[in-house]
């Protein structure tokens, strides 16, 4: 794993928060997890059927992580085109490796299997009539199709675009100023959010929640910068990061729904662990956390795919072996007939999902942020 610590262009997110990295890899789990729901008897709870409230950590984290590294390094329009393609090769390559391979899985099934999914080839969401959207991650924008295709891409797709607002607001006004501006339509969005209700999926809503995270992110960087240089006992901030982690995972156990107050939650979470100094941020400092912080954006794009091809495997085992893996009794949607089985299948699936994002990551993610780095130093 040793190779991950050194993998990074120079020039690009040259800080590293390593107790927010393990704490990113935690999260980017706890979503497959609870993206499998139902599928298991453990993740059958209010807990995983939550955990996609962690999608606003990735928000937050975003907009502090990109305010620490780029907010005096945003100038000029050459910056902005600088920044922009680096952004582009680090979210959309792997976003269209994902969406090429549930596309070549349609296809498969339109023309040799028909049976080999629940739904027709091309229907749901999975329809042709999206794609357009999702190839230009435009999906979740404002007035856009919303959850299609590879579901967490939405998340992508808010964030490249909350990336170039920000950069431009940096060049066209000074990111000494934007910190300003940017905390009253961050608060705005927030409280219009908090009257929504249940249309927190609908796509309007999907934009307006990544642009609330990302730029409270920002104010929360800001302030990070006025204090973050001072001596806290560790004692004091470990038990900062206990409350504040205790209560981000109380409120995803409890809540019965999207809620303003997880922004408040994850951005106490992200300012206590940059400090990276107590109990908790060492143990997120361990080995096995900062690797999977550094594929988690793999983990998190490719999960889908994973569960997609498990659903197929076990169906086809069942139809042309004879082997069940269902639960009995729950046609078809209840991994294991066993609760050991059920465990295991989500360690297996879990697995699995890590080691395809080792190779996503290493052949897909990293030569494409490198091109983009020699890309700029030879413009530069």
């Amino acid at each position: 794993m040793k190779e991950f610590t050194d993998t990074k262009p120079k020039d690009c997110e040259t800080a590293r928060f390593r107790s927010l990295d393990g704490l990113r890899g935690v999260a980017a789990c706890l979503v497959m997890a609870g993206h499998m729901g139902s599928s298991t008897p453990w993740t059958n709870s209010r807990f995983f059927y939550n955990t996609y409230f962690l999608v606003d950590f990735f928000f937050v984290l975003s907009g502090f992580v990109i305010a620490w590294n780029y907010g005096d390094r945003l100038h000029t329009a050459t910056d902005l085109r600088d920044f922009a393609v680096k952004r582009l090769a680090r979210l959309y390559p792997l976003h269209l490796a994902t969406l090429v391979a549930l596309f070549a899985v349609e296809a498969f099934q339109y023309l040799y299997a028909p049976h080999l999914l629940p739904t027709p080839a091309f229907t749901g969401t999975e329809d042709m009539a999206s794609l357009p959207q999702n190839l230009l991650l435009l999906q979740a924008m404002p007035f856009g199709v919303g959850l299609t295709w590879n579901q967490p891409a939405w998340s992508v797709s808010t964030e490249l675009w909350a990336y170039l607002a920000y950069a431009l607001i940096c060049v066209s006004i000074g990111a000494r100023t934007v910190y300003l501006l940017v905390a009253i339509p961050a608060l705005a969005v927030i409280f219009a959010l908090a009257n929504n209700g249940s249309d927190s999926e609908v796509a309007f809503w999907l934009f307006a929640r990544c642009l609330a995270g990302f730029f409270i992110g920002v104010v929360a960087c800001q302030a990070f910068r006025h204090i973050g240089h001072l001596k806290v006992p560790r004692a004091l901030l470990t038990a900062a990061e206990v409350v504040a982690f205790g209560g981000l995972l109380a409120f995803v156990a409890w809540s019965t729904g999207w809620s303003m107050w997880i922004h408040a939650l994850t951005a106490a979470c992200v300012f206590v662990f940059a400090f990276d100094a107590g109990m908790i941020s060492a143990l997120l400092r361990t080995r096995l956390l900062q690797f999977l912080g550094v594929v988690s954006y793999s983990i998190y794009m490719v999960h889908q795919f994973v569960l997609t091809v498990a659903e197929i495997l076990v169906n086809r085992l069942r139809d042309k072996a004879g082997i069940d893996l269902w639960l009995p009794g729950s046609n078809g949607s209840v991994y294991g007939r066993s609760m050991l089985e059920s465990a295991a299948s989500i360690l297996f699936l879990l697995s699995a999902t890590i080691a395809l994002s080792y190779f996503t990551f290493r052949f897909i993610e990293l030569p494409a942020r490198q091109w983009a780095s020699r890309w700029a130093a030879r413009r530069a």
